[in-house]
């Protein structure tokens, strides 16, 4: 557990982390120096209600997810995210999807979850062409979360910080998303 106010220095290798050995952050911790050399591989736990972007990957790739704009959170919030470099078909059916979503990532996917409190928050996850797939339009991508029978339009505020794509509005149930 990298506990509260604390700094978390990524600089060379992966974290490797399961379900059971989990990298816990807490509170107002900083963690720096994420990046395709150095990352969590595995899921990662946040505690605490501040804007914060999970240090995950796998393999040979980093994968940033992040979540802000908290509402309805309090001391006991709690997420956790993996990042997949897979295709998310079969568990999540890629044709099985909102009218307003034209496809679905067939590269790379994320499972964010909520395991604690009734706290929603904009979720971003990070893209680049050589991972995500190669598309070229940053305005024709969408936050896309699975529901347990289709994959449902988060949309993107095109106001995301560089290198996310953000859900419009803030995210009420948690599951895998792309």
């Amino acid at each position: 557990d990298a506990g509260t106010a604390q700094d978390l220095t990524f600089i060379s290798g992966k974290l490797i982390t399961t379900n059971t050995n989990i990298l816990i952050i807490g509170g107002a911790t900083i963690v720096n120096g994420a990046s395709n050399n150095s990352f969590a591989d595995g899921p990662v736990r946040k505690d605490g209600s501040q804007t914060f972007v999970f240090p995950v990957g796998k393999g040979s790739v980093y994968a940033p997810v992040r979540i802000s704009n908290f509402s309805g959170a309090n001391g006991s919030t709690q997420f956790r995210a993996e990042y997949f470099s897979a295709n998310p078909d079969p568990l999540y059916s890629r044709s099985s999807k909102d009218a307003t979503i034209t496809n679905v990532s067939f590269c790379e996917y994320w499972i964010l979850d909520r395991l604690s409190t009734a706290a929603t928050v904009k979720v971003s996850l990070s893209y680049n062409a050589a991972r995500s797939c190669g598309f070229t339009s940053f305005t024709s991508l969408k936050i896309c979360r699975w529901n347990g029978t289709r994959w449902v339009d988060h949309f993107n505020d095109n106001l995301g910080p560089a290198g996310f794509v953000t859900s419009s509005a803030n995210v009420t149930s948690f599951s895998p998303f792309t």
